[in-house]
C-alpha cells in the first residue's frame, strides 16, 4: 500500500463492467405419494423435474450487445463477433428425477422391525462463483497491468477513489486487440446441471419405545461434475519428446501465431469449466439412539466409507481436499485422475448425550434444591483426516523458460505456462514416489548427464534440499528419500513425462474432540429458572492439527507436524442464564 501511495508499484485494471448481476429463471413440478400396498409394505413412489436457466447467459448477451455496436466495442472489430463474445449456452429442459422406495414392516415376525430402501435421482444448480471467474476475464473484460511511477503516477491529484482512479488510468489500457491474446475463462457450450444417483437399503429396529438401533448401506453416483480444465495446453515439445504419448500433429507449429506449440493457434491460455467430473460413494452407517432412556437422551453414529473421483472442486486449496484442481496431464483428466477423492474421509464418528441427573427428594427443601436440576451434555466428533495430495512450485517452463530459475534441472513436462496464469505457479506435475518407507520429509532429485554441471553438478541424486539452498549439492541414493523432485531427467529415467503419484496420496491430521458442559437448573415458583453453566470446548485438550504443508520444495517444514499450528486449546467458559 505504501509503494502504491507513493507511486511506485503496479495496478491492474478491467475495462468493462464491474457490476454483474446474475439472475435466472428456475422452474420446478413435483409428484409423490405413499402407497400402502399391505399393512406390512408402504411403497414411495415420485417424480421431479426441474428447470434451472443458464444465469452465465448474461456474459453472452452483454459483450454481444457491446460488441455489435461499433462505439462501445473494445476489441478488434476486424474479427469476427464470436470471437469478441462470450460463447451461449444451451438450456437444458431435461432434469427429470425419479423416487422409488419402500418400508417393509414384518408385524408377525418383528414387530419393531423396519426395512427401507430407495433410489433417487437429484439434479443441482450451478454456482455463481464459476461465472464470475468468467465475468473477470476475456472477453468479457479487458484486464490491464499498469506501472505506476512519479513520472506517470496512478493516482490522481484531484482524488483518490476508486471512480477516480479508474477514469485516470483505464485509458493507458488499450483497446482494439485480439481477445485471444488473454488469459480466458469459459465454459463449455452445453454447460449443465450435475446430479447424482442415491441408493441405500437399511434397517431399523428398537428393543423398546425408547432405543432404536440401525444400520444401513448408502451409495452414489455423480455424473456431470464441474471441473477445471486446460483447454489450450502449450505442450508440442513434451509431445515431440514423447510421440507415442502425445500426438505432436495436434499442436500449432507456426511460430507466428499467438497459439505457437498450443493445441490451438488463435489462443493463448484457456481455462475451461466443463461438466467431465464424476464421483462414487459407498457408505455403511451405525447410529444408536435413545430417547429419555433412564433419563439419557443420546445418538451415537458411525460411518465408513470411500469416495472415488476425477476431481473434488473446481478451485485448489494447496491444501487437504482439492489439492490441485488441474490434472497432470490435460489430455487425461479422467482415468489418470482417477483417485480417493478430497472428501473421502473411511472413518467417522460421532456420539451426543443429554443425561437429566435424577433430583433426589425427601432431604429437605434447601437440599434438594441444591442437589436437583443438574444436567450432563457431551458432544464427541471424531474422524481420520482429509486426504492432500503433495505439490511442487513450477520454477520455470520446459523448453524455454524464463528467468533465472529456468534451468534443466527443475524444468518438467508439464505446462508450465498454464500454471503461471492460473494455478499461482504451482506445477501441475506432482512429486515422484521413490522409495514409500524412507522418512516422508526425505525428498531429492535426480540429474541426468544432460543436465549435468550446471553450476558445477555433476550427474546423480542429490537431497533437494542441498540442491535449492546449500552451495554445493549433497549426494543421497534414491532409496534414501521418500520423494523425487518431478523434473524432465527423472521423467525421462522411467520413459514417462507425467510421472508422477497420483491425487490424494496423503492424508492430514484426524479430528478427534469432545465438548462437555454441566448445567444446573433452579427454579423459583413456575415462571422463573435460574440455569447455571459450565462448558469445556477441546475438553481433552488434544492437539487439532489441520493439513501438514504439502510443498515439496519447502524442505524445511514440509510435512512436518511441527509447523502445523492447529488449534489445541482447552477453552472453558462459564456463565447463567435467567428465563421467565
Amino acid at each position: 500500500m505504501s509503494n502504491f501511495l507513493n507511486n511506485s508499484s503496479t495496478l491492474t485494471l478491467g475495462d468493462g463492467d464491474f457490476t454483474i448481476h446474475f439472475t435466472e429463471p428456475d422452474a420446478a413440478a413435483y409428484f409423490q405419494d405413499d402407497w400402502k400396498t399391505t399393512s406390512d409394505l408402504t411403497l414411495n413412489l415420485g417424480l421431479r423435474w426441474e428447470y434451472f436457466g443458464q444465469a452465465v447467459n448474461l456474459l453472452h448477451d452483454q459483450t454481444v450487445k457491446r460488441e455489435s455496436n461499433p462505439s462501445t466495442a473494445f476489441w478488434n472489430t476486424s474479427l469476427p463477433l464470436a470471437q469478441r463474445t462470450f460463447p451461449e449456452v444451451s438450456q437444458n429442459f431435461k432434469n427429470f428425477q425419479p423416487r422409488v422406495g419402500f418400508a417393509y414392516n414384518p408385524k408377525e415376525l418383528a414387530p419393531r422391525l423396519v426395512i427401507r430402501g430407495g433410489f433417487a435421482i437429484n439434479f443441482d444448480p450451478a454456482f455463481y462463483n464459476i461465472f464470475l471467474n468468467s465475468a473477470t476475464a476475456a472477453p468479457v473484460v479487458n484486464l490491464g497491468t499498469i506501472t505506476c511511477t512519479a513520472a506517470s503516477p496512478c493516482i490522481p491529484a484531484n482524488g483518490s477513489t476508486g471512480a477516480d482512479i479508474r477514469a485516470k488510468n483505464l485509458p493507458s489500457i488499450p483497446r482494439g486487440v485480439d481477445p485471444n491474446t488473454r488469459n480466458q475463462t469459459l465454459v463449455t457450450t452445453n454447460f449443465h446441471n450435475p446430479y447424482a444417483e442415491s441408493y441405500n437399503l437399511g434397517l431399523e429396529w428398537g428393543p423398546n419405545n425408547d432405543v432404536v438401533f440401525a444400520v444401513r448401506y448408502v451409495g452414489n453416483h455423480t455424473v456431470g461434475l464441474f471441473q477445471s480444465l486446460n483447454a489450450n495446453p502449450r505442450m508440442l515439445q513434451t509431445a515431440q519428446a514423447y510421440p507415442n504419448v502425445l500426438s505432436p500433429s495436434q499442436f500449432c507449429t507456426d511460430s507466428t501465431k499467438i497459439g505457437f506449440r498450443r493445441t490451438d493457434c488463435t489462443k493463448t491460455r484457456v481455462r475451461l469449466r466443463a461438466n467431465t467430473a464424476f464421483s462414487n460413494y459407498n457408505g455403511l452407517e451405525l447410529t444408536a439412539t435413545t430417547h429419555e432412556y433412564h433419563h439419557l437422551s443420546a445418538t451415537f453414529a458411525y460411518t465408513y466409507s470411500r469416495t472415488i473421483d476425477n476431481t473434488s472442486e473446481i478451485f485448489g486449496k494447496f491444501a487437504g481436499g482439492t489439492t490441485i484442481a488441474f490434472a497432470e496431464n490435460p489430455f487425461d483428466t479422467n482415468v489418470a485422475e482417477r483417485g480417493v477423492s478430497g472428501n473421502s474421509i473411511p472413518h467417522v464418528a460421532s456420539a451426543s448425550f443429554v443425561y437429566d441427573v435424577p433430583s433426589p427428594k425427601g432431604h429437605g427443601h434447601l437440599m434438594d434444591l441444591l442437589l436437583g436440576g443438574y444436567q450432563l451434555n457431551g458432544i464427541w466428533t471424531f474422524d481420520t483426516g482429509q486426504p492432500v495430495t503433495p505439490f511442487m512450485v513450477d520454477y520455470g517452463q520446459l523448453f524455454g523458460g524464463n528467468g533465472p530459475n529456468a534451468y534443466p534441472g527443475l524444468s518438467n513436462y508439464c505446462d508450465g505456462n498454464f500454471a503461471s496464469g492460473f494455478n499461482s505457479s504451482v506445477s501441475t506435475c506432482r512429486p515422484v514416489l521413490s522409495n514409500p518407507k524412507a522418512p516422508m520429509q526425505a525428498t531429492g532429485i535426480y540429474l541426468n548427464p544432460a543436465s549435468a554441471n550446471f553450476n558445477g553438478v555433476n550427474p546423480g541424486y542429490y537431497t533437494l534440499d542441498s540442491f535449492l539452498n546449500a552451495p554445493v549439492p549433497v549426494a543421497t541414493t534414491p532409496d534414501a528419500v521418500h520423494w523425487l523432485w518431478n523434473n524432465s531427467d527423472i521423467a525421462d529415467l522411467q520413459n514417462n513425462p507425467f510421472a508422477g503419484v497420483g491425487r490424494n496420496t496423503l492424508r492430514a491430521n484426524r479430528w478427534n474432540s469432545i465438548n462437555a458442559s454441566v448445567f444446573k437448573n433452579i427454579k423459583f415458583r413456575e415462571r422463573y429458572n435460574m440455569q447455571f453453566q459450565f462448558s469445556a470446548y477441546n475438553a481433552l485438550n488434544h492437539k487439532l492439527l489441520g493439513t501438514n504443508d504439502a510443498e515439496l520444495d519447502d524442505t524445511q517444514t514440509f510435512w512436518d507436524s511441527r509447523y502445523n499450528y492447529g488449534h489445541d486449546a482447552r477453552q472453558v467458559q462459564i456463565g447463567a442464564r435467567f428465563t421467565f
